[in-house]
């Protein structure tokens, strides 16, 4: 998951150009299941972009869930997107790689969860992401 980009504005009457890195923001990737209990995070640390492997799930299905932890932006009032891109691909199974791009938080976000995608899991090992 990657949410890196940035924005520039001006401050002090034009004087001092300002830019705002989103890497500085904090999101995360969780499961719940399909019943909205959560799961696991799967994603959780302050690193951007932020990778990880998630295996062992019982067949079911389930929701990927965005949280943005921590905005420092947030006061700016400056209403800029914040983009996370999400890629996933599934090893051993050519051309299942999904790219969601979600565009729900902005640089006013003060927080909170959004789901992105559903995740179905058949024979604990084939895994369907279908972006929401």
């Amino acid at each position: 998951m990657d949410w890196a980009g940035s924005y520039s504005y001006n401050v002090a009457g034009g004087a001092l150009e300002v830019t705002v890195n989103y890497c500085s923001a904090d999101f995360d990737l969780i499961l719940y299941t399909a019943a909205g209990s959560y799961v696991q995070y799967i994603l959780g640390t302050a690193s951007c972009p932020e990778e990880d492997q998630l295996s062992g799930l019982s067949d079911g299905s389930y929701f990927l869930v965005v949280d943005l932890y921590d905005n420092p932006f947030s006061t700016l009032n400056t209403g800029q997107p914040m983009p996370i891109t999400l890629t996933l691909n599934q090893e051993h199974f050519p051309d299942t790689g999904t790219t969601i791009v979600h565009d729900g938080y902005t640089t006013d976000s003060s927080g909170g969860l959004q789901a992105i995608a559903t995740l179905d899991v058949v024979g604990g090992y084939n895994y369907t992401i279908t972006p929401l």
